[in-house]
């Protein structure tokens, strides 16, 4: 019994490490993205507003 009650603690700590890890990991790239596209949209607010090209 101590042997299961150890494998599933390990695979519950594992699994929540995994699992932040693929978290960190998708929410940075979305987050890269729509700072990307925010930035190229504030460009081309400031350029319509100065008339620059």
């Amino acid at each position: 019994m101590n042997s299961l009650y150890v494998w599933f603690w390990s695979a519950m700590i594992l699994g929540s490490i995994a699992w932040y890890a693929i978290l960190l990991f998708y929410l940075g790239v979305k987050g890269t993205i729509e700072i990307q596209r925010m930035k190229t949209k504030l460009g081309k607010r400031r350029a319509d507003e100065t008339g620059a090209p």
